[in-house]
């Protein structure tokens, strides 16, 4: 029997201590760890603090989350429980990749590759394909991001698991998203007839679906059908409080009224969506929304309301420091509105700021 000293029931009510009183949920999972540990039940102690990793990082309590990960790994390598192990090592990359160390994430995404491919776990497989594939995705090498995803997709259907499979055609449809609208027409049209089908798509993919199926149309210049996927996307995300789906359904809206000369419609739209911004903390749509806010009320005539979505949206991209390209957007508006009130110096100002 594999021996637990003291040390790990210290530290777990130690690093719990901050939590107990306020969290119900958290409290029961460190009992279930410590009454594990005595009983010394090997399965079980790695199962919670698995569990208490994956509930810690939920709370963005990541260091915390590390630790208790870390120490569920360290026993279940060494005893062999491959699955646990492979999901341990899945949300190590997690935490790491929210922290910025991509080297580490693929580190324990590899690792976790490693330990389901032992036991021939090939949905599990599939999931950290797909999450190595994102990581590419986000540094910009779409080719390699493909190639995983593409894996990814293979395994998903190799394993008979059809859970959820309507994700990845989506997921793989959209990295051809600015280079092949045909491929991404055909990998979203796939999702979508299986999202139609029970469990193989979540709510929050359907969602993602009438995203993608609305940009499609936009790419064809089909307008009105374009309007109705969004329309579609609005009501799901509604009925599933899905604020973030509430959020983009309402701007890609906004986009397309503000071209179809509704400005008012258009105005009502973003300015719903910034609402739900500020309220989830979505400083990208944030930004983005209040530059086209900004654009809608220039072509309402209302220059002084624009100047101050632009504003507040440039002040943002500045303080952030990562979204250069909305900070030229918010220059460019800017420079417009000074022209139209007549302030030369300021509309040069951002005029040369853009360029």
């Amino acid at each position: 029997m594999f021996r637990y000293n003291r040390v790990f029931i210290y530290f777990i009510m130690l690093v719990s201590s901050n939590y107990v009183i306020a969290d119900d949920s958290l409290q029961s999972l460190y009992k279930a760890n410590i009454h594990s540990i005595r009983n010394q039940d090997t399965t079980e102690i790695v199962k919670s603090y698995l569990y208490l990793g994956s509930y810690l990082q939920d709370l963005d309590e990541l260091q915390k989350s590390d630790s208790c990960l870390l120490l569920g790994l360290n026993i279940a390598e060494k005893k062999k429980l491959e699955k646990e192990a492979g999901s341990i090592c899945n949300l190590l990359a997690s935490n790491a990749s929210y922290l910025g160390n991509r080297q580490l994430a693929f580190h324990y995404y590899h690792r976790a590759l490693n330990h389901f491919a032992k036991i021939n776990d090939l949905n599990k497989v599939a999931i950290v394909m797909m999450n190595i594939g994102t990581e590419y995705e986000s540094l910009g090498d779409y080719k390699t991001a493909i190639a995983y995803e593409l894996k990814a997709l293979k395994n998903k259907e190799a394993s008979g698991d059809l859970k959820n499979l309507a994700y990845y055609y989506q997921h793989v449809g959209q990295l051809f998203k600015e280079t092949d609208v045909k491929k991404w027409k055909f990998y979203v049209n796939k999702a979508y007839s299986l999202s139609k089908q029970t469990d193989n798509a979540s709510a929050a993919t359907r969602i993602a679906i009438f995203n993608d199926l609305g940009g499609i149309a936009e790419k064809l210049k089909k307008y009105h059908e374009a309007y109705q996927w969004y329309d579609s996307m609005y009501v799901l995300s509604k009925s599933e409080n899905h604020l973030r789906g509430m959020s983009t359904a309402l701007s890609n809206r906004s986009i397309l009224l503000q071209a179809d000369k509704r400005h008012q419609e258009a105005l009502k739209n973003i300015l719903a969506a910034l609402a739900i911004d500020k309220e989830t903390d979505r400083t990208y749509s944030f930004i983005t929304d209040g530059i086209h806010a900004s654009s809608i009320l220039l072509d309402l005539n209302h220059p002084v309301e624009a100047k101050k979505y632009a504003q507040e949206s440039l002040k943002l991209a500045q303080e952030k420091k990562t979204y250069p390209e909305q900070e030229t957007d918010a220059h460019r508006i800017l420079a417009k509105i000074n022209a139209k009130t007549g302030d030369w110096k300021s509309a040069y100002f951002h005029l040369l700021s853009y360029r």
